[in-house]
């Protein structure tokens, strides 16, 4: 199953309501597709020879999820981690629209209000991930940058 996002949304199954990391993932993800940008849904951040680049791959973090803060009556907030990665042909020098691209993607994942309207977050938290090459090797043929995102939400359930 290709889970590439195109340019005009196909239908697909519905998602459980209540998973969170597959609201966040879709709701990036058609973010990301409005800016114009190729755009793969990934269980892991892997890219595939077949991709059309640039592109930019989204997939859950291997932290999974992470308990934030616990308020009384029940309530607690958990944080979903999310890997968002910008990748691109490589190219030996440095181009200023590559940065533009990581700054565009940066601005628009960080974002609270980005969500349907039933679905808030407490935070969002965006660290940058250091720009490297496919398998460590400076004459590969991509390069990759990108963010760990997390968002928290407030959820009611026993402690």
């Amino acid at each position: 199953m290709n889970n590439r996002i195109y340019r005009k949304p196909r239908p697909m199954m519905a998602a459980n309501a209540a998973d969170r990391y597959t609201t966040i993932i879709d709701t990036v993800a058609e973010n990301l597709v409005a800016l114009t940008y190729t755009v793969y849904k990934r269980k892991g951040a892997v890219i595939r020879e077949s991709d059309a680049f640039p592109c930019v791959v989204i997939a859950p973090s291997e932290e999974g999820e992470e308990l934030g803060i616990e308020a009384l009556g029940g309530i607690s907030e958990y944080i979903y981690s999310i890997r968002v990665y910008y990748i691109q042909e490589y190219a030996r020098d440095l181009v200023y629209t590559d940065l533009d691209d990581r700054y565009k993607i940066r601005k628009e994942v960080f974002q609270i209000g980005q969500f349907p309207g039933s679905i808030s977050p407490s935070r969002v938290m965006v660290k940058g991930i250091q720009p490297f090459s496919v398998n460590s090797n400076p004459n590969t043929v991509y390069n990759v940058t990108g963010f760990r995102v997390s968002y928290g939400f407030m959820e009611q359930g026993l402690v």
